[in-house]
């Protein structure tokens, strides 16, 4: 069996939900699970290309799409004569007995997918890491009430669920027997995460009080969700400091026409409270450029407003027209030469914040954790990739940052054993 994953870090998560599922799979036939995204278009072209190399590498290959490009893309993989079973993440949790069925043929039905917005229960379990590994990701929350109007996802996952507080603890718990030293707090919306009257900062503070895990790191994260409630959780050492901006624009009309919560004063504020309360945080963010209702003037001013406050670097995403989608009725796109433009505009701006933020951690101390076992390159606690001399230390170690690596991103490393 082989399992290839396409998309966001939930999705490799859930990829090792269906791993330990169908661990107990038997069958002549030789599995290839793809757990599609649905997030552009060009996503489905590329799964549908790599369904097609795999069907033609052997006949032996069964193959299987799931995620939640089998969701919402559902006829462009059932009338592909590359793929054996669709299998929408409505119906993941039965996804080994469907496969068992098909295999058998008692069951003639190519797609398998019912109403994900009926779906109430959250998929998922613990997953113990590879035993290399030293940071692990837990799923705390899964779908999205937002229906942003650029956004196929609420579409694909359905409404938001969250997982109990009691689970997360003891999943923690779980991981740091198994000597795990971060944990990723990771859903599609982790903002909208709501235990009964328990919401993210709730479940941050009993994280802290009944977990003894080093460090815990939180996924994307919208401006009006880091509140001072949450800012005052990272003043306890095992936060990391480090945030992902879910942004999309700067512009307050832009960002009403996406249909996003907040205006520009939030963001702003946003930016603010960070540079304030963890004013050494790594600060990333997501930018969609070329927005059908982005002018010039729009973009011009939200290149101003980002030179003027402080963040690490964005990742630029132009923006494509995603049938089923709001925005791509009720819009005409830009010219695609203008917002390839902006794009290379803010993708520069971004290169140089982030170089410039890079060189001046020369000079300093940080205490980085390997990715894996006997491995060299780690992680600091504020997300800045870290390339040290020896590969034979448990847990973190505290360096001193000597300069730059020339062939990566990567920050070069001392130990300090002071």
């Amino acid at each position: 069996m082989e399992i290839k994953t396409f998309g966001c870090k939930l999705n490799h998560y859930d990829s090792l939900l269906i791993k330990k599922q169908l661990s107990s799979l038997r069958s002549k036939k030789n599995i290839v699970i793809l757990n599609s995204c649905a997030v552009t278009a060009q996503a489905g072209k590329e799964i549908r290309k790599t369904a097609e190399k795999i069907k033609k590498s052997s006949s032996n290959n069964f193959v299987v799409i799931t995620g939640c490009g089998a969701q919402v893309e559902t006829e462009l993989y059932k009338n592909s004569q590359f793929v054996d079973l669709v299998v929408g993440n409505s119906d993941r949790k039965n996804l080994k007995n469907i496969i068992e069925q098909s295999l058998l043929q008692k069951n003639t039905n190519k797609v398998i997918k019912s109403n994900i917005f009926k779906t109430k229960e959250i998929y998922s379990d613990f997953v113990s890491p590879s035993s290399d590994r030293t940071r692990a990701f837990l799923k705390i929350q899964d779908g999205c009430d937002s229906f942003c109007s650029f956004c196929i996802i609420p579409f694909a996952r359905g409404k938001s669920k969250s997982l109990s507080t009691e689970f997360l603890k003891d999943s923690i718990q779980k991981l740091e027997d198994k000597d795990i030293k971060e944990v990723v707090l990771t859903g599609v919306h982790i903002g909208d995460y709501k235990d009964g009257e328990t919401g993210l900062e709730g479940l941050i503070e009993y994280l802290l009080k009944t977990t003894h895990i080093p460090r815990i790191r939180l996924t994307s994260l919208e401006p009006i969700e880091i509140t001072d409630r949450l800012l005052d959780c990272y003043q306890n050492e095992r936060m990391c400091p480090h945030f992902h901006i879910s942004l999309q624009s700067t512009n307050s009309k832009v960002l009403k026409s996406m249909k996003r919560k907040y205006s520009q004063k939030e963001v702003e504020q946003a930016f603010k409270n960070i540079a304030k309360f963890v004013p050494k945080a790594f600060v990333g963010m997501d930018i969609i450029v070329g927005f059908p209702t982005e002018s010039k003037q729009d973009f011009e001013e939200s290149c101003h407003l980002l030179k003027n406050h402080s963040w690490t670097n964005m990742h630029v995403f132009p923006y494509s027209k995603r049938l089923g989608t709001y925005s791509a009725f009720k819009y005409e796109a830009l010219d695609q030469k203008e917002v390839v433009r902006r794009a290379d505009i803010l993708r520069k701006l971004s290169e140089e914040r982030f170089q410039e933020k890079r060189k001046k951690q020369i000079g300093t101390y940080k205490k980085v954790l390997l990715f894996k076992k006997n491995n060299k390159t780690g992680l600091s606690r504020d997300y800045w990739k870290i390339k040290t001399p020896a590969s034979d230390f448990k847990g973190e170690k505290r360096v001193f940052i000597s300069g730059l690596d020339s062939n990566t991103s990567s920050l070069k490393a001392e130990f300090c054993f002071s």
